[in-house]
C-alpha cells in the first residue's frame, strides 16, 4: 500500500506544479507590458515621422544679397541742360572787324548771287512748303571749309536729299570764304534743320565753315550784312530779329567767332544803318 501511495504522489506533484505555473503566467499577463506592444508604438512613431526634415521657413535671397553694380536712381532722370545755350559766352579769337560806313544811295539792293544753275543744283519742284518771312537766322555749316564752294553745294544738296530725306538743300543762302553768295533753297519756302526748332518764317543765311575753329573774315561779314540788309528791307523785317541758330536751339551754331557779331549787336546795327536811306 505504501508503494502505491508514493507512485501516485510522484504523478500528482508535477501536475500540481504545472497548474501553478500556468496560473502564475495568467496573472502576470495583465500586469506586465508585452514587448510587441512597445515595439508597435515605436514603429508607428517611426513610420509616421516624415521622411524629410520638418518644413522650416526658407529665406529667399533679397536683391541686397548680390549688390548691383549700377545704383538704382532715386529720382526721375532730368535731361542735361545744353551748355551751349545756358552758359556759353562768345569769346572770338580774332580781332573784331569794322566794316566801312556804307554810302547810302537809296534802299538796299539785292547783292550778286550765284544761281542754282551756276553751281549745278539738281532741279526739284515738289515737296516745298511756302511761308512768310519774319526773321533772319544765321548759321554755319559746321565743317571746316577753305575752298571749292560749288562742289560743296552739290555735296550738301545730295546729302540733304539722300541721307536726311529733305526736299532740297536746307538753307536759303550760303556764303563762301571770298564772300560770294550762293542761292540755296528758294526763299519763299521753309528751310530745314537737324535741330529742334521750327524754321518757318526764318530766312536762313549760312556761312560755309566751322566758326568755332575758323575766323570770320571781312568779305564774309560784309556779305552777311549786305544780304541781311536787302532781306530786311524787302520783307519788312526789323534788324533786331537777325539772330543766330543757337538762339533757337541747343547748338553752338553759328560758331563763337561768327556769333560774337550777333551777340554784341554789330550785324543788327550795321543793317540798321543801311536802312536809314529814308532819313538822308
Amino acid at each position: 500500500m505504501q508503494r502505491k501511495s508514493v507512485g501516485k504522489a510522484w504523478i500528482i506533484v508535477p501536475a500540481l506544479s504545472l497548474v501553478a505555473g500556468v496560473a502564475a503566467a495568467l496573472l502576470l499577463k495583465d500586469t506586465l507590458p508585452m514587448p510587441h506592444a512597445a515595439l508597435g508604438s515605436e514603429v508607428q512613431t517611426v513610420t509616421l515621422a516624415p521622411s524629410t526634415p520638418s518644413a522650416q521657413p526658407i529665406s529667399t535671397p533679397t536683391a541686397t544679397a548680390t549688390p548691383s553694380t549700377t545704383p538704382s536712381p532715386t529720382a526721375t532722370p532730368v535731361p542735361p541742360t545744353p551748355t551751349s545755350t545756358a552758359t556759353f559766352t562768345p569769346t572770338p579769337t580774332s580781332t573784331p572787324i569794322t566794316l566801312p560806313a556804307p554810302e547810302l544811295h537809296g534802299p538796299p539792293q539785292k547783292p550778286p548771287v550765284i544761281s542754282r544753275a551756276e553751281w549745278g543744283s539738281v532741279d526739284t519742284t515738289e515737296g516745298y512748303i511756302p511761308h512768310t518771312l519774319d526773321r533772319i537766322t544765321v548759321h554755319h555749316d559746321g565743317s571746316e571749309f577753305y575752298g571749292g564752294a560749288a562742289a560743296r553745294m552739290r555735296s550738301l544738296q545730295s546729302w540733304s536729299r539722300r541721307v536726311r530725306g529733305w526736299v532740297d538743300i536746307p538753307y536759303h543762302f550760303l556764303i563762301d570764304q571770298e564772300g560770294n553768295i550762293y542761292e540755296g533753297r528758294p526763299l519763299e519756302f521753309v528751310g530745314d534743320t537737324a535741330t529742334e526748332y521750327d524754321p518757318t518764317g526764318h530766312a536762313l543765311i549760312t556761312v560755309m565753315g566751322n566758326y568755332n575753329i575758323q575766323e570770320i573774315n571781312q568779305a564774309q561779314l560784309s556779305a552777311v550784312v549786305d544780304l541781311a540788309s536787302w532781306i530786311c528791307h524787302e520783307y519788312s523785317i526789323p534788324p533786331q530779329l537777325i539772330r543766330g541758330h543757337r538762339d533757337y536751339a541747343a547748338t553752338s551754331c553759328p560758331g563763337v567767332n561768327l556769333y560774337a557779331y550777333l551777340a554784341n549787336g554789330y550785324i543788327a546795327n550795321a543793317v540798321q544803318e543801311r536802312l536809314r536811306f529814308e532819313e538822308q
